[in-house]
C-alpha cells in the first residue's frame, strides 16, 4: 500500500495529525481495542488515499500504526506499523 500519507495533500494531512490528540496503545491484530482508550479517528486527508471500507469496518491511527478496526466487535483486525511517519 505505501505510505498512507504520501500524497500531493502531504501538508493537509501533517496540519491534520498535529491537531489530532495522539493515541499510542500497544495494539495486536485479533486482539479487543482498549475501551478505556479514546478512538483516534483518520483525517479526511489520509481517507481520500485508501480503500473504502464496509460499514462495520473503520481505520484508526495508533502512533505511527495504520490500524483497522471492527467497530462492532471493538477487534484490532490489522494493522500496518510505520504507516504514518
Amino acid at each position: 500500500m505505501g505510505r498512507a500519507r504520501a500524497s500531493k495533500n502531504d501538508s493537509d494531512i501533517k496540519k491534520s495529525l498535529a491537531r489530532s490528540e495522539p493515541v499510542l496503545v500497544a495494539l495486536r491484530v485479533n486482539e479487543m481495542y482498549p475501551e478505556n482508550v479514546p478512538l483516534q479517528s483518520t483525517p479526511p486527508t489520509i481517507l481520500l488515499n485508501l480503500p473504502r471500507l464496509p460499514s462495520d469496518l473503520e481505520y484508526l491511527i495508533d502512533g505511527h500504526a495504520l490500524v483497522l478496526h471492527d467497530i462492532s466487535a471493538n477487534l484490532v483486525v490489522d494493522l500496518i506499523p510505520d504507516a504514518i511517519p
